[in-house]
């Protein structure tokens, strides 16, 4: 089996027109365990690039490369055990469409990220990136003819927006008010780059 950039949005939209309404025990504690790593990338980010303590803080150079390599080798190991392969090198189109998901889905968004967070919080930085989904549906809505902002969704992704406001409560909001201009600047063009990624996979070739 050949991997494909395709394959994950592809696979996630057939999962969304089979599953129950109901969900099952595995099901939370998938998206439990989901949850947990992807909150928690940002309080080990804040921590490994800790500014109050120079002694133990990282460089940014030494953390991008380092959770990059990491989840890189982990990706690799499941794309084996699946009995998957990279396409060949013959085939530009999905080359270009991985590297350019790879960029902006991991490469700019973690320096940015990184760097933002050498002087602002992690619920600040979690609060920022909640917004992805509505940088996604709103693209979508330009960019592809069969994608159409209805009012659930929209109301479902500020419902989403809203709940990570209140999930990360007066941190984030205190964070907001005293972070750098430039640290949020950074934290919305990663954001933007995530979404740009998710739209890069909807829009790959097959």
């Amino acid at each position: 089996m050949v991997f494909h950039p395709r394959n994950f949005s592809r696979r996630t939209h057939a999962m969304s027109q089979q599953l129950p309404t109901g969900r099952s025990a595995s099901d939370w504690a998938l998206f439990a365990l989901l949850t947990l790593f992807w909150a928690g990338a940002y309080a080990l980010t804040r921590v490994a690039v800790d500014k109050g303590n120079p002694d133990a803080g990282l460089p940014v150079g030494w953390v991008l490369p380092g959770r990059l390599t990491i989840g890189a080798a982990l990706l690799w190991i499941v794309m084996l055990a699946r009995g998957q392969k990279l396409p060949s090198f013959r085939d530009k189109p999905r080359w270009i469409a991985i590297i350019g998901m790879g960029l902006a889905g991991s490469v700019f968004p973690f320096f940015l990220i990184t760097t933002a967070q050498e002087t602002v919080n992690s619920s600040l930085a979690a609060l920022y990136t909640a917004a992805v989904p509505i940088f996604v549906v709103s693209g979508a809505t330009f960019l592809f003819a069969d994608e159409r902002m209805t009012r659930g969704t929209a109301v479902g992704v500020l419902a989403g927006f809203a709940g990570v406001a209140v999930l990360f409560g007066p941190d984030a909001m205190k964070g907001l008010g005293n972070a750098s201009v430039v640290a949020q600047l950074l934290l919305i063009l990663a954001t933007m780059n995530y979404a740009a990624a998710s739209l890069m996979a909807r829009g790959a070739p097959k």
